[in-house]
């Protein structure tokens, strides 16, 4: 899997390591604040094109290699793609 943290740091880690919320049809309307590190920059309202799931993470999880993302506990995050025998599946979409 490949996926992005709270923080904005993009990486890669086990599958099993997490845990997919599929967000509810209501929820993928609501207005969406847009947040980096220096704090909220902007709000949409109009409907936001699913292109990453969100994840809880399920257990600690150490970068062995720089393309590798560290996880913790809890730690939510969102899955951006994932790669099963060679092939890229978008999140909206699944392996």
């Amino acid at each position: 899997m490949y996926g992005r943290n709270k923080r904005g740091c993009e990486g890669m880690f086990p599958i099993n390591f997490i845990e997919i919320r599929v967000p509810l049809k209501e929820e993928k309307s609501k207005t969406q604040q847009i947040t980096t590190t220096n704090g909220p920059v902007a709000k949409q309202s109009a409907p936001i094109a699913n292109t990453s799931r969100k994840a809880r993470v399920l257990y600690d999880f150490t970068a062995e290699v720089p393309e590798d993302l560290t996880l913790r506990k809890n730690e939510k995050l969102d899955y951006v793609y994932s790669v099963f025998h060679g092939r890229r599946s978008s999140p909206s979409i699944g392996i």
